[in-house]
């Protein structure tokens, strides 16, 4: 059975919720260590970089296909903003002018990023190493990424406000339109602040005891 639009927009705003938080998670993460004037935190996280490596892989891995996915093309098959866009043109010609530059703007949010998807992150390249170095060579930044979420966010409004029979939002107004999984973002990074607050400010000498009394049974 064909998915309604809205249960397309549904979908597509899960994976956005992920993508977003796992970039704030990350972004936090990075800034807070940055900004740490006393070297605490740097010390903390560089002295168990068995558990921090694999998580901050594992967020950028996030980041990077969630942001791949909602923009797969051609495909009837995955719920991805192109999709969404293509059946508002097809099925609901009452609708106001779709502006065209909104495919545009989508067509290079995926050009930049999609060559890296299954060469680098999806798959696992035999020449994998100087995909690495391509990527790091790429320009991607903590802003650069940030202003190709925050232009995701505002098709997905756009989009959502098409489907449900509303003019088109300017920027700045869908920018104050608060939808439910920034809620979720905002917690995300909230826990993350408290969390390496609390890394801060924990006794070294008693932490690793109970973390390791907690999970290792033959402590």
């Amino acid at each position: 059975m064909a998915k309604l639009i809205r249960e397309l927009l549904e979908t597509v705003e899960w994976r956005l919720e992920e993508t977003i938080a796992a970039f704030t998670v990350t972004r936090a993460i990075n800034e807070r260590c940055m900004n740490d004037v006393s070297l605490n935190l740097k010390e903390r996280i560089n002295s168990r970089s068995g558990f921090w490596k694999p998580v901050t892989v594992g967020l950028q891995t996030t980041v990077f296909l969630g942001i791949c996915a909602i923009l797969d093309k051609n495909s009837d098959d995955s719920a991805t903003l192109y999709l969404i866009l293509k059946k508002l043109k097809n099925t609901r010609p009452e609708l106001p002018t779709i502006p065209a530059n909104l495919e545009i703007d989508l067509d290079v949010i995926r050009t930049r990023y999609s060559r890296f998807r299954h060469k680098l992150f999806g798959h696992n390249d035999i020449n994998r190493e100087v995909i690495a170095n391509i990527f790091d060579e790429a320009g991607f930044t903590w802003d650069s990424i940030a202003s190709d979420l925050a232009e995701l966010e505002y098709i997905f409004k756009v989009l959502w406000h098409l489907e449900s029979g509303n003019n088109i939002p300017d920027r700045p107004s869908a920018e104050k339109m608060i939808y439910p999984y920034r809620m979720f973002v905002a917690k995300s990074q909230i826990d993350t602040l408290e969390f390496l607050d609390e890394i801060c400010n924990a006794n070294q000498a008693t932490l690793l005891p109970r973390i390791k009394k907690q999970y290792d049974p033959l402590y």
